[in-house]
C-alpha cells in the first residue's frame, strides 16, 4: 500500500500532536510503570510485510500500514495482560479489509536506565472481507522496548510476528497470512 502526500502529512501531524500531548503528562506521585495496579493506554503504528498462504502455497508479499489502539493492566509487578482491540489493516491489491481482536500477556523487564524491554504473547480472532468473509484464530509474539520520553509517557518500538489463519470451510491446507512487523507507538500509564 502506498501512502500519498496527504496521508503522510496527516500521519505526521497526528504523531506530532500525540508527542505534544505526552509533554502534558507529568508524574504526580502516581504509580510507577510496570507495577501492580498500573494501567497502560496507547496505540501502535505498524509497517507490515504479509506473505499470503493459499492452499498451502506462499503468494506475493504485500507491505501495508495499520493502526491499532492498546490497553493493558498490570496484574503483578512486571506482568501485564491486555487487548489490542479493533486493529484495522487495509490491504491494497485485493481491496480487502482485515480486522484483528488480539489479547496479550506480557512481561516488562525493569532496567536501571534503558527503559523497559518487554516480550508479549498474542492470541485472538481475525476476520477478512473482500467480497467473501473468512474468520479464524491468530497468534503471535512481540518483543521490544518501552522507553520513557516525558512524565508518564513512553515510546514503544517492537518487532512482531503474527500468524493469521483464515481457512475456508473444508480446507485441506492452511490459508491466511504470516505477518512480520516493525511496530512503533506511544502510550501513557495511569
Amino acid at each position: 500500500m502506498t501512502m500519498n502526500g496527504n496521508k503522510s502529512t496527516y500521519l505526521s501531524a497526528v504523531l506530532c500532536a500525540a508527542l505534544f500531548a505526552t509533554q502534558l503528562c507529568f508524574a504526580q506521585g502516581g504509580k510507577e510503570f510496570a507495577t501492580q495496579g498500573a494501567t497502560e493506554l496507547g496505540g501502535n503504528v505498524s509497517f507490515v510485510s504479509i506473505t499470503p498462504i493459499a492452499n498451502g502455497f506462499s503468494g506475493n508479499n504485500v507491505t501495508v500500514f495499520s493502526l491499532s489502539p492498546t490497553i493493558g493492566y498490570f496484574v503483578a509487578d512486571n506482568w501485564e495482560i491486555g487487548a489490542d482491540p479493533f486493529g484495522l489493516t487495509f490491504i491494497s491489491g485485493g481491496g480487502g479489509t482485515e480486522v484483528n481482536m488480539l489479547f496479550f500477556g506480557a512481561y516488562n523487564f525493569k532496567t536501571d536506565h534503558a527503559g523497559f524491554p518487554f516480550i508479549e504473547g498474542l492470541l485472538g480472532y481475525s476476520s477478512e472481507s473482500d467480497g467473501a468473509t473468512r474468520n479464524g484464530l491468530s497468534w503471535g509474539v512481540r518483543g521490544g522496548i518501552k522507553a520513557p520520553i516525558a512524565g508518564q509517557a513512553l515510546v514503544n518500538i517492537a518487532g512482531e510476528y503474527l500468524q493469521i489463519t483464515l481457512d475456508p470451510p473444508n480446507a485441506a491446507n492452511r490459508w491466511g497470512y504470516n505477518q512480520f512487523s516493525l511496530v512503533t507507538g506511544l502510550s501513557i500509564w495511569l
